[in-house]
């Protein structure tokens, strides 16, 4: 007789084992084979296996899918980053398809769900549990490539086969700029 369950809720009160003894015996038993519910126990996450501590069994585990839709995620209120970041750590307790990282060249905090409509859900849960309110945008994309020397280059394009043939010049210059920033001018 052993069960297996999937915990929502990580709180601390009385352990797995005597929630269980507690239920026995009364009309809410669970019985093997039932998925359950357990809210607040100690020391458990999401696809722990409880059992009997008489006879222990260890399953193995769920293989959560990975993150299809990466997007960046920022603080409605500037300085609330280290909040955001905690609140995403705490929702991944209990999701653990969410992804969480900084990336470290655009030195954006990327979080990464299922689709859209999961990493909406992420968000109303972060205003609703943890009063944090963040925005989802694209994220940036780390160009490796820069420009770091001027260069001028001209470009001749002649093509003459009877009639008025084909003549192009083109004068191209690249500079570093002051920013990350392209700037295109004539």
């Amino acid at each position: 007789f052993f069960f297996f369950f999937f915990f929502f809720f990580f709180f601390k009160q009385k352990t797995a084992y005597e929630m269980l003894r507690s239920l026995v015996g009364s009309e809410m038993c669970i019985r093997d084979r039932d998925i359950g519910v357990i809210p607040k126990l100690q020391g458990t996450k999401t696809g722990d296996t409880l059992c009997s501590p008489k006879r222990k069994i260890s399953l193995k585990p769920v293989d959560y899918p990975n993150a299809m839709l990466i997007m960046a995620i920022y603080p409605k209120k500037e300085g609330e980053e280290d909040k955001v970041a905690q609140a995403v750590m705490r929702v991944m307790e209990e999701d653990p398809s969410i992804t969480f990282k900084t990336d470290n060249e655009t030195h954006e905090m990327l979080v990464g769900g299922l689709g859209e409509q999961h990493l909406d859900v992420l968000i109303t849960k972060l205003k609703n549990k943890f009063s944090v309110e963040a925005v989802l945008k694209v994220p940036k994309i780390a160009y490796r490539e820069t420009i770091k020397t001027k260069v001028k280059v001209q470009g001749r394009h002649k093509k003459q086969t009877g009639g008025h043939g084909q003549f192009g010049d083109v004068y191209i210059e690249f500079a570093p700029g002051e920013k990350n920033e392209l700037q295109f001018e004539e």
